[in-house]
């Protein structure tokens, strides 16, 4: 009816919503091609508002398909075009905050979700689920477990006050990693949780998730069906970070880690233009190879870019690679003792009071 009558308004909203229908049913490259016949429609039509949605979606297309430098241009577009109009401007900085975490521009990406969050509170606070689980990502890198977990769980909350299982299965997944090294039996509920509420676009990182819990606690049989499963839904999914994020569990979940695996990872988290997974990849690398420079080095390049160096897959165990024979006690977010680069697992502790006086003894 829209076509035959010609009316740019009813064109944009026809095209839009039957590209969003094309999306719930998972196929993000027909609904790419519906937001764009949408978008001129919406332009001559004067339609802003309509037009900042379809930029939006455009940018969460591109995100999903992984082109990131598309997902930012789109993202900066409707965050221009959204002047004016307090909810649609939080909803484009939401997106265009995702897109900067994975392309590792972090500071940038912390200050697109808290402006997000400070139109979302004048606006629609309950809609503000995903703005905190950027929030909480990028103090994940930061190595701040505390700040993490407050806003993951408020992410959490929220989401599940408004039945949002995208962002639910994702907050699950998050903390199921930041408990793991503290509490796996906590951390396998909450990965089992992502999995339960993950749809197609959420099952990769979910899957990955649970595999990384089961890494952290040395339990490599139980990890390697689920990287497997993690590979299947990115590829199915066209999740080339998926991929990616699976590449590395698969190469640490053997003795020792398979380096070309961790290459393979590499040269993607390159393609997808992450800086931050580039140098955790590249420090794995040189962890497994023993080469000292090399690991100085991306040490020394994450801490400049105000980085935790053992977080995420650098956190994971490296079985069969030489550890250094130091011990290091971490006190920056979660407390921690490493030896070599992995955590001391609470297991190996006499009891949880001997780990709680040396918390104390380093305190004072």
């Amino acid at each position: 009816r829209a076509q035959e009558c010609q009316d740019p308004t009813a064109l944009a909203a026809a095209y839009s919503a039957s590209g969003l229908v094309s999306g719930a049913l998972e196929d993000n490259s027909a609904n790419q091609r519906a937001q764009r016949a949408a978008l001129p429609c919406a332009i001559e039509a004067g339609d802003r508002p309509q037009e900042v949605r379809i930029r939006v979606n455009l940018a969460a297309c591109a995100f999903l398909l992984g082109d990131y430098p598309l997902a930012a241009a789109e993202s900066d577009r409707a965050v221009f075009a959204a002047a004016g109009y307090t909810t649609l401007t939080a909803r484009a900085l939401e997106v265009r905050a995702s897109v900067l975490v994975m392309l590792g521009r972090l500071d940038e990406g912390r200050a697109a979700a808290s402006e997000a969050l400070r139109h979302y509170a004048a606006a629609a606070p309950t809609m503000s689920a995903e703005a905190h689980l950027q929030v909480a990502r990028i103090d994940t890198e930061r190595g701040d477990v505390v700040l993490v977990q407050l806003a993951a769980r408020r992410a959490l909350r929220l989401s599940e006050d408004i039945g949002d299982a995208h962002t639910a299965a994702n907050a699950n997944a998050l903390l199921a990693c930041t408990t793991a090294a503290e509490d796996p039996e906590s951390a396998r509920a909450l990965a089992g949780r992502a999995i339960e509420l993950s749809g197609e676009q959420e099952r990769a990182n979910a899957l990955s998730a649970a595999a990384f819990v089961e890494l952290v606690d040395h339990q490599t049989e139980r990890a390697r069906p689920l990287i497997a499963e993690a590979e299947r839904a990115a590829r199915d999914g066209d999740d080339l970070a998926g991929l990616a994020n699976a590449a590395v569990l698969r190469a640490v979940a053997v003795e020792p880690p398979d380096v070309s695996c961790l290459e393979t990872a590499l040269a993607r988290w390159q393609r997808l233009g992450n800086t931050v997974e580039v140098l955790r990849c590249e420090l794995i690398l040189a962890r497994c190879r023993g080469g000292l420079a090399a690991q100085h080095a991306a040490e020394g390049e994450l801490t400049s870019r105000g980085l935790a160096v053992d977080t995420g897959i650098c956190s994971l165990p490296l079985r069969g690679v030489p550890s250094a024979p130091d011990l290091r006690i971490v006190t920056l977010g979660s407390f921690a003792v490493l030896r070599g680069h992995d955590a001391v697992p609470l297991q190996e502790w006499k009891s949880r009071q001997a780990r709680e006086l040396l918390q104390v003894l380093v305190a004072r």
